[in-house]
């Protein structure tokens, strides 16, 4: 049995929630981070990963805080491109446990890069960057075009 899609007074509500569905998934799809490995060779366990991120926006700045739990800042870098921060780095872990008689090693190896859009456009030039306990924090000064200004109203 064939499912339809509803086409009389229901039909707007079926688009509506079609619709809804799309936006969810485009804004999980953004969230996601896709992480290369060194060689094809290595597969990784893990190639997706969810790269947590807080954007807010201030009366002069934007500031986003992205969670990088287990790297080293010298692995990290930062631009401001039109009204999106890119963050990329590399990732390396390497753990080792003992089972026994054996010594077991993991590594993984691999590049990411995360586009993170921002509610408006940014001045590169003033852009301050810390990496603290894991927490990548960017604040970004707001395109002055863009900020309000009060415009004094005179008399006659």
């Amino acid at each position: 049995m064939a499912s339809q899609v509803p086409t009389n007074d229901n039909g707007n509500a079926w688009q509506w929630l079609v619709n809804g569905w799309h936006a969810l998934r485009d804004k999980a799809v953004s969230a996601m981070t896709y992480f290369t490995p060194e060689r094809e060779q290595e597969q990784t366990a893990q190639r997706w990963g969810v790269l947590a991120t807080d954007v807010s926006e201030q009366k002069s700045s934007v500031h986003v805080e992205l969670e990088l739990p287990g790297m080293d800042k010298a692995d990290l870098s930062v631009e401001v491109l039109d009204n999106a921060l890119v963050v990329t780095g590399e990732k390396r872990t390497s753990a080792t446990r003992q089972e026994g008689s054996l010594v077991v090693t993991e590594r993984a190896y691999g590049s990411f890069k995360r586009v993170v859009p921002l509610p408006c456009n940014v001045e590169s030039e003033g852009t301050t960057a810390r990496y603290q306990d894991g927490v990548l924090s960017v604040t970004m000064p707001k395109d002055r075009r863009q900020q309000p200004r009060t415009i004094k109203i005179e008399r006659g």
